[in-house]
This record gives C-alpha cells, sequence and structure tokens, in this order.
C-alpha cells in the first residue's frame, strides 16, 4: 500500500511561514486567497502543510512573472530608443 503523509499545521505554524496576523490568514481564507482549513476534530482544525507551500509558490511565481514582464518592457524600450536614435 502506498501511504502519503500529510502534516497539519496549526495557526503558529503557518504564522512563522507567513507573516501575518490570525485575522488577516481567517479573512483571506474566508474570501478564497489562502488555503481552507481542514477539521481534524470537534475543536480542532488546521492546514494542510503542501497546501501552504502551493499557496507560497504560487505568489513567487507570480512575482517573478512581473519581475520578468517589467525587465522585458525595460529592454524593449530600450531597443526602441536605440532604434528612434538611429
Amino acid at each position: 500500500m502506498n501511504s502519503l503523509i500529510v502534516r497539519i499545521l496549526t495557526i503558529t505554524e503557518v504564522q512563522s511561514s507567513i507573516p501575518y496576523s490570525k485575522a488577516q490568514i481567517f479573512r483571506l481564507e474566508k474570501q478564497g486567497h489562502f488555503p481552507k482549513r481542514v477539521r481534524i476534530g470537534k475543536m480542532r482544525a488546521g492546514w494542510v502543510e503542501a497546501e501552504i507551500n502551493d499557496w507560497l509558490n504560487s505568489k513567487i511565481k507570480a512575482r517573478d512573472k512581473k519581475i520578468k514582464e517589467r525587465e522585458k518592457k525595460i529592454k524593449e524600450r530600450g531597443q526602441s530608443e536605440v532604434e528612434e536614435s538611429v
């Protein structure tokens, strides 16, 4: 049998990776902009570590995409300025 280990994070553990307040994390979760908690008991819930990591990675990819787009625009602008001066 192939077993998958799933780690559930507490709010404190999530906050150690993401510098948001509890209120902000809950607000983002409610708005659908943050992974949803998993209820693991009557009075206990937590976040799946892999989903938190995926969320962080999506933020990093979005940042990198914006940087590449800006660099491309700057390069195109520089190229057009060179062509205009010729």
